[in-house]
C-alpha cells in the first residue's frame, strides 16, 4: 500500500522534497544553505521595493507620491530585513545545504513575492488609501505571531539541550514538545504570522493575483513542510498524541 501512495504522490510535492533536501555530503562549490539564498533575497527586498517606485515615479503612475507603495515599503521592506536578521541571529530557518538547481527554484519562488510592489507602483488608478489600514494591521499580527513562535521555539530547544547535556539525555525535566505559549494553540503559529504578513502584502496589492500565487506555496510548499514536521514529531509517540488532540495543525485555537 506504501509503495502504491509512493508511485502516486504529487510531483509538486517531489519539488518541495528536491529543493529542502539536504546535501551536506556533497562538496560541490555551489552547494551552500539554502538560507543564503533566501536570506538574500529577503534582505534585498526594500531596495527592490524604492527601485519599483523610481522606476514607475513619473506620471501616469507617480508611485513616489503612491502612499499605498510607501506603505509597502514599511511593510514588505522591514520584514525582509527582520527576516535576515533572524537567520543571522541563528534562530531561522532553511540551513539544509542545498543543491544548484535546488537554489534556482528558491530564486524563481522568492522573485514571486515581489509582484505585489509591481502591480502597486504600475497601477494608474490609485487603489483606495484605505487598504493601508487593514494591510498594515495584518502585518503588525503575523510579526507578533512569526517571530515570537520562531524566538519561543529556538529558546525552548536551546534550554533542552543545556538541560539534557547536564542531566543526561533520559532527563524528564525538559519536555520533549513544545507545546506552551503560542504552541499551545497551533502546531505551527509561524507559518500562521507568516500567513497574516504575506496576507497583508496581498491586500496592499488590491489585486487578485498575489492572493492566487500565495495560495498556491501554502497548499504546495508549506501543508508539505507542516505534515513533514508532524511527521518527525511523530516519533515522541504518545506525547506527541496528547498534544494533537490539544492543538490545532494550523490556525490557532484560542479557546
Amino acid at each position: 500500500m506504501s509503495n502504491v501512495k509512493a508511485q502516486t504522490a504529487n510531483p509538486l510535492d517531489k519539488v518541495v522534497d528536491f529543493v529542502f533536501e539536504d546535501n551536506s555530503k556533497s562538496h560541490n562549490w555551489y552547494n551552500f544553505p539554502i538560507s543564503w539564498t533566501v536570506d538574500t533575497f529577503k534582505g534585498l527586498t526594500p531596495f527592490v521595493i524604492l527601485g519599483m517606485m523610481f522606476w514607475f515615479r513619473g506620471a501616469p503612475h507617480n508611485s513616489l507620491s503612491n502612499p499605498i507603495a510607501w506603505a509597502y515599503f514599511g511593510t514588505h521592506g522591514s520584514y525582509g530585513l527582520l527576516w535576515a536578521s533572524k537567520n543571522y541571529l541563528s534562530f531561522g530557518d532553511f540551513h539544509q545545504i542545498g543543491s544548484l538547481v535546488a537554489h534556482v527554484l528558491t530564486m524563481l519562488l522568492l522573485i514571486i513575492y515581489w509582484i505585489p510592489i509591481y502591480l502597486i507602483c504600475s497601477r494608474t488608478t490609485p487603489a483606495p488609501v484605505w487598504i493601508i489600514g487593514p494591510g498594515v494591521f495584518l502585518y503588525g499580527c503575523g510579526v507578533f505571531w512569526h517571530f515570537v513562535a520562531d524566538m519561543q521555539k529556538t529558546m525552548f530547544i536551546e534550554f533542552r539541550t543545556k538541560i539534557r547535556k547536564e542531566l543526561g539525555e533520559d532527563s524528564k525535566v525538559a519536555d520533549n514538545l513544545l507545546k506552551s505559549k503560542l504552541w499551545k494553540h497551533s502546531r505551527n503559529p509561524n507559518y500562521f504570522g507568516e500567513m497574516c504578513i504575506y496576507g497583508s502584502f496581498c491586500v496592499l496589492s488590491y489585486h487578485w493575483l498575489p492572493f492566487l500565487l500565495f495560495g498556491a506555496i501554502m497548499v504546495i510548499m508549506w501543508r508539505k513542510l507542516m505534515e513533514k514536521k508532524d511527521k518527525s514529531l511523530s516519533r515522541f509517540g504518545k506525547e506527541f498524541e496528547e498534544y494533537k488532540k490539544t492543538s490545532a495543525f494550523f490556525l490557532p485555537r484560542l479557546y
